[in-house]
């Protein structure tokens, strides 16, 4: 009988925690400027990869990275987390970061932060803003 109800509650428990679960994005900070489309720029010309930032918090795009839905939102006017739901156990529940600035029409992205605060723009991806 104990066997069974501890089998019962690891398998409870173990369900649980492949479920999704949302960030309340109402609690974090979003930079405004970020919300809409950015076209990818590669060599100066614009390519067919976008991100689109919405204003509920959803993003759409960095499609190399593997999972169902992200949500963003921003620190500092220069700190770019988003939250990935993956699609196993792995990949599920995951934040990534980058640092960002946007000059004008461009948003530049990068994987550091010190590239950031140098302003290597040649370790940057860049993005125009779609009117």
């Amino acid at each position: 009988m104990m066997k069974y109800i501890y089998a019962l509650f690891f398998s409870a428990l173990l369900i649980c925690s492949c479920a999704k679960h949302a960030i309340d994005i109402r609690n974090y900070d979003q930079d405004s400027r970020i919300i809409g489309v950015w076209i990818k720029l590669e060599k100066g010309k614009t390519t067919s990869e976008h991100l689109e930032f919405k204003k509920d918090g959803n993003l759409i795009g960095l499609d190399y990275i593997k999972g169902d839905e992200r949500l963003f939102y921003t620190e500092n006017n220069n700190h770019l987390h988003f939250f990935v739901y993956g699609a196993g156990l792995k990949l599920s529940k995951r934040t990534y970061d980058y640092y960002y600035k946007i000059k004008e029409d461009k948003l530049y992205l990068w994987f550091n932060k010190s590239d950031m605060l140098e302003d290597k723009e040649v370790t940057a991806d860049i993005y125009i803003k779609k009117k």
